[in-house]
């Protein structure tokens, strides 16, 4: 497993990679106060090679000159956003040198209640726009507390859609909940 600490900003990050020295962080390029930019050469300019982490930076461009200007910053690699699960894993193998073992999936026989929820039930376009434009940037951020935040605006009459949004954000499934709410 993985402890994982969370900063909503580049000073707070900062801070945190100060007081938990983690192996690696992945770096929002984009963040108030301090970005992700300026995060990374404050923490590069105070360490030494054998102590730097390694930092894959985290951003909306998949451009070229967007991946050398983070590498510059002094980032070791980067994903663009949304990105799926799988390759979050791939990156934190290929630059941990870790090997992950998957257990294999079982097939759950599901009855006809929790494969079938009725549309109406999951119809994100009963969200107030600003609220769906809220959880969807809150989703592209990748950030579980953001989409917290966002989804407690969604009205109680949506509750089956409020707890679908829930489950996706507490399996990172962020990609997911962009998908839903673009429809």
């Amino acid at each position: 497993g993985f402890t994982v600490y969370q900063a909503d900003n580049g000073k707070e990050a900062i801070e945190k990679w100060k007081k938990y020295k983690p192996d690696l962080l992945w770096m929002d390029m984009r963040m108030p106060v301090m970005d992700g930019y300026e995060a990374t050469r404050a923490i590069r300019k105070e360490t030494h090679d054998n102590e730097s982490p390694t930092i894959i930076a985290l951003t909306a461009s998949a451009f070229e000159h967007e991946r050398r200007k983070v590498i510059n910053a002094g980032c070791n690699d980067f994903m663009s956003k949304p990105f799926h699960e799988n390759d979050l894993f791939d990156k934190i193998a290929q630059h941990l040198g870790i090997e992950f073992v998957y257990e294999e999936e079982k097939e759950i026989p599901m009855d006809d209640t929790t494969t079938k929820l009725p549309k109406i039930m999951l119809n994100p376009s009963q969200i107030s726009e600003e609220t769906r434009a809220l959880l969807i940037r809150a989703a592209e951020s990748l950030s579980f507390n953001d989409v917290q935040r966002a989804v407690a605006l969604v009205p109680e009459e949506l509750d089956p859609l409020k707890k679908h949004i829930n489950l996706l954000a507490q399996e990172f499934d962020f990609g997911a909940i962009i998908d839903l709410l673009s429809d």
